[in-house]
């Protein structure tokens, strides 16, 4: 006997607006399974997506390979629009990169840990600091349910 899996889409005004209308290098952080990965992957289409193993190696699950910064380093150098998910596993080089400006703008990091968001980017020794606009995804507000087409779902 067959499973029926209903997919839920509740559309985020405010993260749609952050990831589409906001320039510049971008940096989502929040607690886990609040939408962050699924909704950047889905608004930014033609991003290169990684996540960053706990080794530090770079993962494209679209073509199962994994990359060293090196490499990374590359297709940031080359004007590709990256996404980079749990950001904070990666080597300590990468921040230094970041900050040097070798990676354009078209850049969004993820993060699930709010202790390192804030080491990352809060305060004077914060690698990032300055660099990156940054969005807290909570959970689904209860404007954005009650903007949702309850009716089409099927």
């Amino acid at each position: 006997m067959g499973m029926i899996l209903m997919v839920l889409f509740v559309r985020r005004a405010e993260l749609e607006w952050f990831l589409n209308e906001v320039s510049g290098r971008r940096l989502l952080y929040g607690r886990r399974k609040t939408g962050k990965t699924f909704y950047a992957r889905r608004a930014l289409k033609d991003y290169q997506y990684f996540i960053v193993r706990r080794g530090g190696e770079f993962y494209d699950p679209r073509t199962d390979e994994s990359f060293n910064l090196t490499a990374l380093l590359r297709v940031c150098r080359g004007g590709g629009a990256l996404i980079v998910d749990e950001f904070h596993r990666a080597p300590s080089r990468f921040f230094d990169a970041l900050h040097a400006g070798e990676c354009g703008s078209d850049i969004v990091l993820i993060t699930s840990t709010l202790h390192y968001f804030r080491k990352f980017v809060e305060g004077p020794q914060a690698p990032l600091a300055g660099l990156f606009s940054t969005f807290n995804v909570g959970l689904i507000s209860p404007s954005d349910l009650l903007r949702h087409d309850w009716g089409n779902e099927a």
